[in-house]
């Protein structure tokens, strides 16, 4: 328990007094016995007891010491006029006897320690609460805040003095309507933690200066002595940054770092996630000359050419799957029943674009696209497979249109070469089922 130092003044009093006094204070305690109080520039003492002759009136006493506690002990009780009551905090008869002085003395210092330990509490809650970062409050049952802490105050933009004793209208500048038609569940969480009684977790969303931030909130209930239930304590961590931290990550972790497409780790976990009993049709991409346009023209033109493939590849594919699995191959996976002139049309439309943007520029018109189509029913069937069918297609479609070279790796294409290459760069697709028929 804490037990402050107490300096105890006895002005005008008997000397028995102070013998009374002795055995009911901790050791350390001053008791200093006067025959009056003067008009000193200080009165260092905690609690006076001042007889009808202590020198000074109670006024002039609280004025000297303003902290201190003032108890007159007085034979004339009628001598007391009001303006001396606003000064003292009990005033006792002088003809009481031995007991009543000791309950009285007993009395006097619990209540003197009471104090004393209720500030010491409420100096300490003071200090813990605004030493830390996150956002706490504390309410009454009727939702009006009784105290916030610092970060409260600077998170909301207001002064402690315009938040105690209001509620959460005026605090956050919300009306009634704003906040039904927002996205705010402050005030519901409030009764879910009356009614449930017992500490909640909440992610909950408000709007200060910076716009909507997330906070998660621990609210949990006040009671009093008895059980009756007080009101709510709230503490809310800024949990805004961290979740866009967290996207960027999961972004990064997901997406291919040079066309933004997905990756082939989002490919796979995306398909598991998200495949169910679907059926799915998977379309694998392979830019055809690819490394020649990396290796005759630089690898700055080649990533060009792959950003612009990637860009063509999301605006005809919107609603799907779009993926770069590795340097030159990219695949779109569609769930669902899809019919196969949507997908005809869908590529018709890229090697399209395709054509149109790449035969302006003598580096990239050696490009062409040869894409592989293949689906399954059957949720049993791996996506691993369907993509070795895909692979499949495409290889009997550069076949079939009759070109491959092999090329020294020690001498660069020549111009010859690259002329019959722009001759023959034109787009195409398979099915993989129109090679089983």
């Amino acid at each position: 328990m804490y037990t402050p130092k107490l300096n105890l003044a006895l002005a005008a009093l008997p000397d028995n007094i102070a013998d009374l006094l002795r055995p009911m204070v901790p050791e350390g305690t001053g008791i200093f016995s006067l025959p009056s109080l003067e008009a000193t520039d200080s009165l260092p003492y905690d609690v006076i007891l001042m007889g009808d002759d202590a020198g000074l009136t109670p006024a002039e006493i609280h004025r000297q010491a303003p902290r201190a506690i003032i108890y007159l002990i007085t034979s004339d009780e009628k001598a007391v006029s009001p303006d001396m009551l606003t000064a003292l905090q009990e005033i006792w008869p002088a003809d009481m006897t031995g007991s009543l002085w000791g309950y009285r003395l007993r009395r006097m210092l619990e209540d003197f320690y009471a104090r004393k330990e209720s500030f010491y509490y409420r100096s300490s809650l003071e200090t813990m609460i605004n030493s830390v970062p996150d956002l706490i409050w504390f309410k009454d049952i009727n939702g009006a805040h009784l105290k916030v802490n610092d970060a409260f105050c600077e998170f909301v933009g207001k002064l402690k003095s315009d938040i105690e004793g209001h509620d959460h209208f005026y605090i956050w500048g919300l009306t009634e309507e704003m906040y039904r038609k927002g996205e705010f569940v402050c005030l519901e969480t409030e009764e879910e933690v009356l009614r449930r009684g017992v500490t909640c977790r909440f992610d909950e969303r408000v709007e200060n200066s910076s716009g909507i931030r997330n906070l998660s909130t621990f609210k949990s209930p006040v009671r009093d002595e008895d059980g009756t239930m007080l009101g709510t304590l709230g503490v809310a961590h800024d949990v805004t940054d961290e979740l866009a931290q967290k996207r960027r990550l999961d972004d990064m972790a997901f997406s291919d770092a040079l066309t933004g497409l997905y990756n082939r780790h989002a490919f796979y976990t995306m398909m598991a996630r998200r495949r169910g009993t679907l059926r799915i049709t998977i379309i694998t991409l392979d830019l055809d000359n690819f490394r020649l346009v990396n290796e005759c023209f630089g690898h700055q033109l080649g990533d060009e050419a792959l950003l612009l493939f990637a860009r063509f590849l999301r605006e005809t594919f919107p609603d799907n799957i779009c993926v770069r699995m590795n340097s030159d191959i990219f695949a779109v996976a569609l769930l669902g029943e899809v019919e196969r002139s949507e997908i005809t049309d869908k590529l018709d439309s890229l090697f399209a674009k395709i054509k149109k943007s790449f035969a302006s520029e003598r580096s990239h018109n050696i490009l062409s696209v040869s894409a592989g189509i293949a689906d399954t029913p059957n949720p049993s069937q791996s996506v691993d497979d369907v993509i070795r069918r895909c692979g499949y297609a495409v290889a009997r479609l550069k076949r079939r249109n009759g070109f491959t070279i092999a090329l020294d790796p020690t001498k660069p294409p020549s111009p010859l070469l690259l002329d019959l290459l722009r001759t023959k760069a034109d787009s195409a697709y398979c099915f993989y089922d129109d090679l089983q028929k």
